[in-house]
């Protein structure tokens, strides 16, 4: 298994992370390579949206007419 080594943690941080070990009686080496893992992954909300917008079709739809119109009569809803 590989390892990475990280220069110039806070004396805070490690101890923290020791907290962390000892109150879920791991280790801090199974703590780091958890949140390591988790960051790594890419998070559920991107690969909903890459499924959503697969499902959705290419619109060529200008919205700039549509916006400039609604500007444009603004004074006639008041």
């Amino acid at each position: 298994m590989a390892q990475i080594v990280v220069d110039d943690l806070s004396e805070d941080l490690v101890s923290l992370l020791h907290e962390r070990a000892q109150r879920e009686g791991r280790s801090v080496g199974a703590i780091i390579s958890e949140m390591l893992a988790h960051a790594a992954k890419p998070s559920l909300d991107l690969a909903a949206a890459d499924e959503l917008r697969a499902m959705t079709p290419e619109s060529t739809l200008d919205l700039t007419d549509l916006i400039r119109e609604d500007r444009d009569n603004v004074g006639a809803y008041r």
